[in-house]
């Protein structure tokens, strides 16, 4: 049995049109005859204090994807050092290795080339000065 495709008889018939449009259609409608955009329309709509709250709920919901984006999940490494139980000596060494790779950091960004109206140079600590 064939899958997908064009199958005959299936979908709406041309010229008919639904018979109920969508409320994404009528709100594009309402803010194309306000001359302002469907967010713009939303956002009044939700901010009208006239309009029942079930309506202005909808228009919200609507409206804060295009507001606010989502948050997404982050995997986070917790690496638990507990300085004030090392001695004295570790946590000087520990300070001294991450002070020299911050200096690494500092003196490999310094290093990268620039770009000036499409000549590339290489910025030098002479030329910082």
């Amino acid at each position: 049995m064939p899958r997908g495709g064009r199958r005959p008889g299936a979908g709406r018939k041309r010229g008919v049109s639904a018979k109920h449009p969508s409320r994404s259609l009528k709100i594009a409608l309402a803010a194309r005859e306000a001359g302002i955009t469907p967010l713009e329309y939303l956002c009044a709509l939700f901010r009208d204090d006239e309009q029942p709250l079930p309506v202005r709920l909808d228009a919200a919901k609507a409206a804060a994807p295009f507001m606010h984006p989502r948050l997404t999940a982050i995997e986070a490494k917790v690496v638990e050092k507990r300085y004030s139980d090392m001695p004295l000596e570790e946590r000087r060494a520990e300070y001294e290795r991450i002070v020299a790779q911050a200096r690494q950091v500092i003196a490999e960004a310094r290093a990268k080339e620039a770009v000036i109206e499409g000549e590339v140079i290489e910025i030098t600590p002479a030329a910082r000065n």
